[in-house]
């Protein structure tokens, strides 16, 4: 496949084809001073006057960066933790620390969910969107409740595509390096003759990645392939009316390595069985303008996601129906918003999964309103809101919101905002039993025999139907400060959450004199065949306490015409209150240092350089400095070509290596090399 690549790229750069979408990033984007953003308020508003953290990840970045993925995308924004665990598998999180199953930051595709109810997190692996296609990323960190509903606690990231009218092109990219073996995409798109501004476009995509050289265990299985096809279609009625219906469809096949326990030692175990997945999404959303002071908007979307590996069996389905109408008042705007969802998760029990309660669907249903008040006419807005929610897990939860926005001239913007979200307990934490590897003999008591007290008793994570809601409260300031050349972000956040996960051992209390008197008389037949039969559970309760506090600052600068930086720096600090939950500790701090420079340097040539450093501390990891590199060459009109490096200041380095909160084995991140073209006919 590779010399195949090499050869199109060979002869297609005798070819004359156009492409305008490699351009200069544009400094009113760099510095978001008119990029709309509505992840934030539901509806469009400017990102320089919207009272959150909020940052926007252009087209043009992306492009720039010669990303291939929406998880390596998301490294183009300061403060957010992008981990990877190998080379298929990412942890990403804001404002806590990123875990593979990180459930409180929600992700949408257009303000649809991609949530999963089985453990509240994203298979990131799964996004395979071409990145030309994608208009931005907005990524908001803070609490999104109010709006989108539950666990959205820490942050919202809302992949934004570009309306099918803005490609009616046809465009092939192409791309190959030492870590990724093939990307092929193929996307086509024109006019449809209904109305006067209708247009569609289709898109198929397939990737394949190589393994890792080495692991912290055992060998790299990490090789990985997908497909993805695609289509979009928006339709204009009239001036009023307008249709957008959506679809993609995802089938991949992912190399890993596992740890599971023994089916006789109970130990961890080597696993090498692929995971195998396929997604639908389907979403349709029609607009209309009631009048000139009134729109409103309804969309229904369908989700399936079904997944086989060796310890998890799993399929649901989900669908969605969400209406809203936004009003411009004369005393305020207001937006109201009523939502239903229904996911059906039938149990599909392994050989480490069973389930306590065979919950098998979870409907949720609720209601918003939010209103903005101008107190001072063009300088000081009052935003208040209020989320009301039901699901049939914990019943119903609130998630109200108070926020303030001071413009005292066109430079300066300060913001404060109030706000309580709600993290519902996944099928996982709710309902599923799941074995883990063996509780040592050794950390109850020490015989002084190594085979005795590396004995392993049989081990269960049990989920618990008692569990409630995780309800945090949070605050957070921001000042925005925007000249001619450079602007300023600063955001300070504190935040406390009742109710988080905490993990009781519970063993038969006959164990300890048992075992003691086994040992005593030298019964060791005995002691082994008593063991096999006793387990240690680890029941999970919703008894725990946290508070998270930190900072980030975001400075963007023109350095002039050809040339923009931008420089970050975050910092977030988590403390659990109960220092007996050590399964499940991410006390610590997360740690980052940003600094990327985009440098046009002619009509044809453009390089983007990135930095980050992460400190490793809480990952269980050295701290790291990935440097990336991106050259693209616009060789003429239509036809671009890229060279991009990743990790380039390291051979190897890695990542992630908690083990306490995943089966996955981590790998070591590589230094790679990539070679791309993309032709627009």
């Amino acid at each position: 496949m590779k010399k195949t690549l090499i050869m199109s790229l060979f002869f297609i750069s005798h070819l004359s084809f156009a492409n305008d979408e490699i351009k200069d990033l544009d400094f009113e984007s760099l510095l978001a001073a008119d990029v709309q953003v509505t992840s934030v308020m539901k509806r469009t508003n400017k990102a320089s006057t919207t009272p959150a953290s909020v940052y926007v990840i252009s087209n043009t970045q992306m492009l720039n960066a010669g990303v291939t993925s929406v998880a390596q995308a998301l490294t183009l924004a300061p403060g957010v933790q992008v981990r990877k665990i190998d080379n298929n598998k990412w942890a990403i999180g804001i404002r806590n620390a990123a875990g593979r199953y990180t459930s409180r930051l929600l992700v949408m595709i257009d303000g649809q969910s991609i949530y999963n109810p089985s453990f509240a997190g994203v298979y990131w692996e799964a996004l395979n969107i071409p990145i030309y296609d994608i208009e931005r990323i907005e990524v908001v960190k803070g609490q999104g409740g109010l709006l989108w509903g539950s666990n959205a606690t820490n942050g919202v990231v809302n992949i934004i595509t570009k309306l099918s009218n803005d490609t009616r092109s046809t465009k092939v990219t192409l791309k190959t390096g030492t870590t990724l073996d093939y990307d092929v995409s193929l996307r086509v798109g024109d006019d449809l003759n209904i109305g006067e501004n209708s247009s569609y476009r289709f898109y198929i995509n397939s990737q394949a990645n190589n393994k890792s050289d080495k692991s912290i265990r055992w060998a790299p299985q990490d090789k990985g392939e997908k497909d993805s096809f695609g289509a979009r279609f928006d339709l204009a009625f009239n001036d009023d009316t307008s249709l957008l219906i959506q679809g993609d469809y995802t089938d991949i096949k992912m190399g890993q390595t596992l740890e599971l326990a023994h089916p006789i030692t109970f130990a961890g175990a080597e696993v090498v069985e692929p995971q195998k997945r396929k997604h639908t999404l389907l979403m349709l959303r029609i607009e209309n303008r009631l009048s000139n002071i009134a729109n409103q908007s309804l969309q229904t979307s369908y989700a399936k996601q079904k997944g086989d590996q060796p310890y998890y069996m799993e399929e649901f389905t989900s669908y969605d129906i969400d209406y809203q109408i936004n009003m411009q008042l004369n005393f305020a705007q207001l937006d109201l918003g009523a939502n239903y969802s229904y996911n059906k998760t039938p149990f599909l029990e392994s050989d480490y999964l069973n389930s306590e309660n065979d919950v098998n669907r979870i409907k949720k249903y609720g209601t918003f309103a939010q209103a903005s008040f101008a107190l001072i006419e063009n300088e000081l807005d009052l935003i208040l809101g209020e989320k009301f929610e039901h699901n049939s897990l914990t019943g119903w939860e609130q998630q109200p919101s108070i926020r303030l926005a001071w413009r005292p001239d066109n430079s300066h913007f300060l913001w404060a905002s109030f706000s309580k979200g709600v993290r519902t307990p996944s099928l996982l934490e709710y309902d599923y039993n799941i074995q883990t590897n063996g509780f040592k003999v050794e950390a109850i008591f020490k015989t002084g025999h190594e085979l005795i007290d590396n004995t392993r008793i049989k081990t269960f994570l049990r989920g618990n139907n008692q569990l409630q809601s995780e309800k945090v409260a949070s605050t957070e300031l921001g000042y925005r400060i925007s000249h001619n050349t450079w602007n300023a972000d600063l955001s300070v956040f504190y935040s406390e959450a009742k109710n988080t996960l905490s993990i009781t051992p519970i063993a038969n209390p006959l164990l300890v004199p048992t075992v003691i008197a086994l040992l005593q008389s030298a019964d060791i037949l005995g002691f082994s065949q008593y063991i096999q039969n006793q387990t240690v559970d680890f029941n999970l309760n919703s008894d725990g306490k946290q508070k998270t506090y930190g900072g980030d600052f975001i400075l963007n600068w023109q350095l002039n015409p050809s040339s923009n930086m931008t420089f970050g720096i975050s910092y977030a600090k988590q403390e659990e209150y109960l220092a007996q939950n050590k399964l499940l500790d991410f006390n610590g701090e997360t740690k980052q240092v940003f600094f990327a420079l985009n440098k046009k340097i002619n009509e044809e040539h453009n390089i983007m350089f990135q930095s980050r450093w992460e400190d490793g501390s809480i990952y269980k990891t050295d701290n790291f400095i990935a440097v990336d590199i991106n050259w693209n060459w616009q060789y003429n009109s239509q036809l671009t070509f890229s060279l991009t490096g990743n990790n380039l200041l390291e051979k190897d380095h890695v990542e992630y290596a908690r083990t306490n909160d995943t089966f996955d084995v981590a790998t070591y991140i590589g230094r790679s090399v990539s070679l791309g073209m993309m032709v627009d006919f």
